[in-house]
């Protein structure tokens, strides 16, 4: 993808050298071309030392789907995969797609949040997503936290294009999860 990706040294990565993915990503998949290894995690980390706190990078190879991504799709994909993700803890609320860039990279973002369902402590999942196109590879990064404050922190993980400085995924400034859920 012609990235590198720093995140926090407490998260362990789960990644197998297999493709992981959620029954509604391959039922969305099969519906565009039956294709092993089209879409990937190459990270799915996770630190639970203090809260509940993930990081996830997909790839998804737009050549081996046979699609391309215009910049509907990308923000359309960022809402989808923030959505899915959250929606394992319950029903989740999203605020609209921003777009932005990353490098020389256009982007998309979207944060929400999810009161997880049958918890007696009302716990919330506050999450945050950014895709991109990366060559012809759509990247898409997620970020999720049962500690508000931990969202910026974690979004704020730097990324190194190629053809950039390292920069932030997500500009904290594109995060006000910490209002949702409340």
């Amino acid at each position: 993808m012609g990235l590198d990706f720093v995140y926090p040294s407490g998260f362990v990565n789960k990644t197998t050298a297999a493709s992981v993915t959620t029954k509604e990503q391959d039922q969305a998949l099969k519906k565009k071309k039956a294709a092993d290894g089209c879409v990937t995690f190459p990270i799915t980390a996770m630190d639970m030392r203090k809260a509940f706190n993930m990081i996830f990078l997909k790839r998804a190879d737009t050549a081996c789907l046979g699609t391309e991504t215009t910049a509907a799709d990308r923000g359309i994909a960022t809402g989808n995969f923030l959505t899915v993700l959250l929606r394992e803890f319950g029903k989740p609320t999203t605020r609209s797609i921003t777009d932005y860039t990353i490098g020389s990279h256009e982007a998309s973002a979207v944060s929400g949040s999810v009161k997880v369902q049958g918890d007696a402590a009302n716990t919330v999942i506050y999450g945050a997503a950014s895709c991109l196109v990366a060559g012809r590879d759509l990247a898409c990064f997620a970020f999720l936290s049962s500690e508000c404050q931990t969202l910026p922190v974690l979004s704020a993980s730097k990324v190194k294009f190629t053809d950039t400085a390292a920069t932030p995924v997500i500009p904290t400034k594109l995060l006000p999860a910490c209002q949702l859920g409340s």
